[in-house]
C-alpha cells in the first residue's frame, strides 16, 4: 500500500476510519457497563480520536489530491 496510487489508498482508509468508530462504540459501552474507569476511558478517547483526525486529514488530502490530478475541483 506504501507504493500504490492514492486513488487505491482510500478506500482502506475509510475502512481504518470504519474501524476506529466502531471502537469508539464500543469503549462507550464499557465505560457505560463500569468496565473501565472515566480516566482510562477519556485517555483513550482522546488517543482514539487524534488517530481519526489524523486518518481524516489523510483520506482528505488523497481525495483531494486525486480529483487535482484529474482535473476535477471540489
Amino acid at each position: 500500500m506504501r507504493f500504490a496510487p492514492s486513488i487505491n489508498k482510500i478506500p482502506y482508509l475509510t475502512k481504518a476510519i470504519s474501524k476506529i468508530d466502531k471502537i469508539k462504540f464500543f469503549a462507550e459501552i464499557a465505560w457505560e457497563n463500569k468496565l473501565t474507569t472515566t480516566k482510562e476511558f477519556s485517555e483513550f478517547l482522546i488517543q482514539i480520536q487524534n488517530i481519526g483526525k489524523e486518518l481524516g486529514g489523510w483520506k482528505k488530502g488523497l481525495i483531494k489530491n486525486s480529483s487535482q490530478e484529474r482535473g476535477e475541483t471540489l
